[in-house]
């Protein structure tokens, strides 16, 4: 799968720099990767269709050590490590205090990496 992400997302790059837009690709935190269940008040019977997408972002965070991703690419799948409180309304949606700490680490990163200079 995540050969797959790769190529799509290569294929993407490809036709978006060829229609001048600049494609910014966002790895986003999902419940069950890098947090502390015990603050996710609705984890019980598990994540449905997500329920093993834990095991593939501990893949890609060991692929991106021997991958350069692009400054394109924000890897933002540790946001909540350090949380110690619920981030979810339900099993896989944010709570309105982590969707504006996620819109501002994007935010942050596209101007670190200087990504507004490319359109």
């Amino acid at each position: 799968m995540i050969d797959r992400y790769l190529e799509n997302r290569r294929l993407i790059g490809e036709i978006a720099n060829a229609s001048g837009v600049v494609p910014i690709f966002v790895w986003q935190p999902v419940p069950n990767h890098a947090y502390d269940e015990k603050y996710h008040l609705f984890s019980a019977g598990g994540y449905g269709r997500i329920s093993s997408a834990g095991f593939g972002y501990d893949m890609m965070s060991e692929r991106l050590k021997h991958l350069d991703p692009g400054s394109d690419f924000l890897w933002i799948a540790h946001l909540q490590l350090e949380e110690k409180k619920p981030l979810y309304v339900d099993k896989v949606h944010y709570s309105a205090y982590f969707s504006e700490k996620i819109a501002r680490e994007i935010s942050n990163q596209i101007l670190e990496k200087s990504l507004l200079a490319r359109i």
